[in-house]
């Protein structure tokens, strides 16, 4: 998103995914390994990028802030299909956060007048701990396959 340059040159990713891939199978034997996805970040997650200071009374709250799912996941598309390609490479399982997070398009970043993201790369604990629940299907898993 905004200001989060990604690399995505072709033969510089083959490069990153195949080294990703060789340190993946190296820990993997006995392991269930999950990959997990990237998230969109950027200044205009930030909660204080949001903030309407033009208000006459009150506290300042969070404006909504949409962001276009689709577009964000057509511009990751060269990167999520090596971490697909990583997944079936070495039998791990890939999440992708924002089935969960942010399910429709366009993509909200305020909920019932709180903001979602604490800054401009994280989601804040009480939004994930609602709503990233593939975290609790991971740790409820044996340690070992």
């Amino acid at each position: 998103m905004n200001g989060t340059v990604i690399n995505t040159d072709p033969d510089t990713l083959t490069h990153i995914f195949s080294n990703f891939v060789f340190f993946l199978k190296s820990i993997s034997k006995d392991r269930k390994i999950f990959i997990i996805s990237n998230i969109p970040i950027g200044a205009e997650f930030d909660p204080v990028s949001q903030i309407d200071r033009n208000f006459p009374f009150g506290r300042p709250a969070p404006q909504r802030f949409d962001f276009d799912r689709d577009k964000f996941l057509k511009e990751f598309l060269p990167i999520k299909q090596r971490l697909e390609w990583a997944a079936i490479a070495t039998g791990a399982t890939l999440i992708d956060p924002l089935d969960f997070i942010c399910p429709e398009n366009p993509c909200r970043t305020t909920r019932n007048g709180l903001a979602i993201y604490k800054d401009a790369r994280h989601l804040r604990s009480s939004y994930a701990q609602l709503h990233a629940t593939f975290v609790d299907e991971i740790m409820q898993l044996p340690l070992s396959q």
